[in-house]
């Protein structure tokens, strides 16, 4: 129930078959999570554009076309955020393998914010 309703504020109910890899990564080993998310997300956290990039096109399935169209930025421009993204972090998340570490640290993250 409280990784449901941390990742989602619909007050739905939600079985771990739903929760997919967020009832991995939210599970109560926080030590060896914690300490993932900080290490592959610490870069970009001072560049909030950055994280924004990421989440974005993480959330439409690496597709960058429709990444760029949400952001309302050039494909290039995507591109760019991409490689910035990755030269931070050492992760690309263009990759399947980095894309679900990036997806799974920002899962985390959200997780274990306080509920509003």
């Amino acid at each position: 129930l409280k990784v449901g309703a941390a990742l989602d504020d619909t007050e739905q109910v939600f079985s771990i078959a739903d929760l997919g890899l967020a009832a991995f990564v939210c599970a109560e080993d926080p030590m060896v999570s914690a300490k993932l998310t900080d290490h592959l997300l610490a870069p970009l956290l001072a560049e909030p554009e950055l994280l924004n990039t990421l989440e974005t096109f993480l959330a439409l399935n690496l597709s960058p076309s429709q990444a760029a169209q949400k952001l309302a930025i050039h494909r290039h421009t995507l591109t760019y955020r991409l490689q910035k993204i990755t030269e931070l972090t050492g992760a690309d998340p263009r990759k399947f393998q980095d894309a679900t570490r990036f997806l799974a640290a920002l899962l985390w993250r959200k997780c274990k914010q306080p509920i509003a």
